[in-house]
């Protein structure tokens, strides 16, 4: 261990060491009904004929280092929820076999590290790792990084105690935190949210013209939300590029910065040049303006987790296997283009993938 390197730092080089992991790998994202179909083969009572070949097969492609499939953490949310302690168990043991004990960093974690690589590669000095290598993680991280810390603990002790925390966390698997959670789900649903979106949509339909205009729309809505993620990003900037402590920016000043950022994003945007940048930001509001677009189609609360999964798997995953809608509507978008994504839609589609890495 480095006691000179800060806890964030630390952090960062345990994420890019996992990707060493990773990327010799097809990393394949399984939404939450291809978990379930594995663990029911597990419990000895599989849904459909070819999950227990699925099961079979990925097995054995994890196993020769062929294919990891890590975890994140809308999946782990709802799974959570789903069966008994006992078959909660028997996921979780599942998990930390084919995920190898990694798992993707959360949605926040990652837009803010897309718009960083958005802002730098703009400025003089590039990134020199690849963004996907900073996005992998370990099971006890799956909601968030965080560390302990106390107002009596000298600074050093305090790294010190961060870092060692860290290492301890890293070696927990998702069994470990099936015991400690139980059978308390860690995330609450948001179940009043999509009649409340289905309403501001009837109450606006009137305005809109285009797809196009509305998928601009929620692409500026999206970044407007995260205007205080780019001002966190610009005081580091300030911080590490003239030293000046980042509380000393006055905040006019700071929000005219976070204006011309958000400009220049824009101005990309409407030129067509983003290509894959921002993916988190692009593939929210491109499903976000199918749903509002498509009339005769109203939200349902399970549209935020497979929201959100198609933001996790379409840019940082090879193979994103889920349900039929989700993959027409991703399909649709061209997200799987875009990202260089594979998308299937069952077991049979999934064992022929696997089979063909042979």
């Amino acid at each position: 261990m480095d006691l000179a390197l800060s806890p964030e730092v630390y952090f960062l080089r345990k994420s890019i060491a996992l990707a060493a992991t990773v990327n010799p790998r097809t990393a394949i994202y399984f939404d939450t009904k291809f978990w379930i179909k594995l663990r029911d083969v597990r419990l000895g009572k599989p849904q459909d004929p070819p999950d227990a070949e699925l099961e079979k097969v990925l097995t054995s492609a994890v196993a020769t280092g062929r294919v990891i499939c890590p975890f994140a953490t809308d999946i782990f949310s709802e799974l959570m929820r789903a069966g008994d302690l006992a078959g909660k168990r028997v996921l979780a043991k599942l998990v930390d076999e084919l995920s190898l004990g990694l798992t993707l960093r959360t949605e926040q974690e990652r837009v803010f590290t897309e718009l960083e690589y958005f802002l730098q590669g703009r400025s003089r000095k590039k990134p020199t790792v690849p963004m996907r290598d900073k996005m992998w993680t370990c099971p006890a991280y799956v909601v968030g990084f965080t560390l302990p810390e106390h107002p009596e603990w000298e600074p050093d002790i305090q790294r010190e105690i961060q870092k060692r925390f860290m290492d301890h966390l890293y070696t927990r698997g998702f069994s470990e935190m099936v015991d400690s959670f139980g059978d308390k789900p860690p995330v609450k649903r948001n179940d009043g949210l999509a009649a409340k979106l289905n309403r501001l949509n009837r109450e606006n339909a009137a305005g809109m013209t285009s797809l196009a205009k509305v998928t601009r729309e929620e692409f500026i809505a999206a970044v407007q939300f995260h205007f205080p993620t780019i001002a966190d990003i610009l005081r580091a900037v300030t911080e590490a590029e003239t030293g000046r402590p980042a509380d000393d920016v006055v905040p006019e000043e700071m929000k005219r910065h976070v204006l011309v950022f958000a400009t220049v994003i824009l101005k990309e945007y409407d030129d067509g040049t983003l290509g894959p940048q921002l993916p988190t930001l692009i593939i929210r509001s491109g499903l976000c303006a199918a749903v509002r677009w498509d009339q005769t189609r109203q939200y349902k609360k399970n549209d935020f987790p497979d929201h959100s999964h198609a933001a996790a798997a379409l840019p940082y995953f090879d193979v994103f296997a889920t349900e039929n809608s989700l993959a027409h509507l991703v399909q649709q978008l061209k997200f799987p283009e875009r990202y260089q994504t594979k998308v299937v839609k069952n077991s049979q589609e999934l064992v022929a993938v696997l089979n063909s890495l042979a």
